[in-house]
């Protein structure tokens, strides 16, 4: 299966020192499935890019251009006959460039910085969930999740401009749960 996808999102807060900004992204996936006899169950693959442009609402009109990659595998186990209850397990490598273009005022001049960096890391997810069919077309999809990940953004060093910003590399550790449902409908 190849899937293609966009969306486009906008972020505003009113907390002193983070800024607004608007968000373009873009991209295709490809997902390898090898299902067995019994419904629900399978292993694959999947791989992905995607590119994002960031616009933040500053005085210089900053921006954000991002391209990221993914790897990753996959297996759904059911615990009965008719896939009512399924457990997915994934997890995945990516690995990320980004290149910003910074532009802040002082005083009354409009100075310019340009950058680069890398973002790489790889995420592990456990989902837990049930499928309800309400009709022949709808069906509920209630499910729990954990995804836990590592990532790691490289130095930031800014080449170009009259004030060059520079900040260390650094780690992070994420873990997020998650809890939800999906409303599935099918035409015959």
């Amino acid at each position: 299966k190849i899937k293609t996808f966009g969306t486009r999102g906008e972020y505003k807060t009113d907390t002193a020192g983070v800024i607004d900004y608007r968000n373009n992204a873009y991209g295709v996936a490809y997902v390898h499935e090898d299902e067995t006899v019994r419904l629900g169950e399978g292993t694959g693959w999947y791989a992905g890019i995607v590119h994002n442009t960031f616009r933040f609402k500053d005085i210089g009109s900053s921006k954000e251009e991002q391209l990221q990659g993914k790897l990753g595998i996959f297996k759904s186990i059911p615990f009965d006959h008719n896939n009512s209850l399924n457990w997915t397990i994934s997890g995945d490598i990516f690995a990320g460039y980004n290149k910003i273009n910074r532009r802040f005022l002082v005083v009354d001049e409009v100075f310019n910085a340009k950058g680069r960096y890398h973002t790489y890391g790889i995420s592990l997810k456990n989902e837990l969930s049930s499928t309800f069919r309400l009709s022949e077309s709808f069906s509920l999809r209630p499910y729990v999740a954990a995804g836990l990940e590592y990532g790691r953004v490289s130095k930031v060093r800014e080449k170009s401009g009259e004030i060059k910003l520079e900040v260390k590399s650094n780690d992070y550790f994420s873990i997020k749960p998650e809890i939800g449902a999906e409303l599935d409908y099918k035409a015959y």
